[in-house]
């Protein structure tokens, strides 16, 4: 979890966003019950995806459109890799209470995004 933290203070909250997107994403993982390898896998499919952003937003119409897009190619990597029944969303507000299997839950944000992914 402390690879993992947002990098808020002195020289980075002075940059302008045009800048930060050009440097590397920045990852905080907010809640979490999952082993280390599944967590860097999430965050992998996610920073690949945003990073492929603009591609994806081309084929969509809006940011509504591409958040579900993010969440479907998340859930569907996941339910790939480990097996069936897993919940992905993304967005940059969102609430939640979930349910989930022990040791199947993940809530983190790359830059102003954020990626809640569990299974039920």
């Amino acid at each position: 979890r402390d690879r993992y933290q947002r990098r808020v203070r002195g020289f980075w909250e002075n940059l302008d966003p045009p800048i930060l997107f050009r440097m590397s994403l920045v990852v905080a993982i907010l809640s979490v019950d999952m082993p280390e390898e599944k967590q860097d896998r999430a965050i992998e499919i996610a920073k690949n995806a945003l990073k492929e952003q603009k591609k994806i937003i081309s084929e969509s119409q809006n940011q509504k459109d591409f958040d579900k897009s993010l969440a479907t190619l998340l859930k569907q990597k996941f339910d790939d890799q480990y097996g069936l029944h897993w919940n992905a969303i993304v967005g940059s507000s969102f609430g939640s209470a979930v349910v989930h299997q022990s040791g199947m839950y993940i809530y983190f944000t790359i830059d102003d995004k954020a990626f809640l992914l569990f299974r039920s």
